[in-house]
């Protein structure tokens, strides 16, 4: 027997999915951040990707753990483009400061 898709199921995944990426309401905020997190590497890049993930957002301040001190050093000089990059795969202005800590 073969099974139907429910159009309405696939309406509803539709809009919790809009509700969750464009809204402003905490939860929100949550699934960005849970987005961010999933797919870190592709949004800034394999090299630093494999060294550094982020752990935490508020306000517009990403917090990036970084796996040692020296490329935590050396990620201070990709802050703007790391900035910019997540901005871009957000589609908003979602990150205006980043802090980089060690693990």
């Amino acid at each position: 027997m073969k099974r139907r898709k429910n159009k309405n199921f696939d309406s509803m995944a539709q809009v919790l999915q809009g509700l969750f990426e464009n809204s402003k309401s905490p939860l929100s905020e949550g699934f960005q951040r849970y987005r961010l997190e999933q797919q870190w590497g592709e949004v800034v890049g394999g090299a630093i990707g494999r060294c550094s993930r982020p752990v935490d957002f508020q306000s517009g301040l990403l917090t990036i753990a970084v796996s040692n001190a020296s490329l935590l050093t050396e990620l201070q000089f990709f802050r703007e483009e790391i900035i910019t990059k997540v901005n871009t795969h957000m589609g908003q202005l979602w990150v205006r400061k980043v802090r980089f800590v060690s693990e």
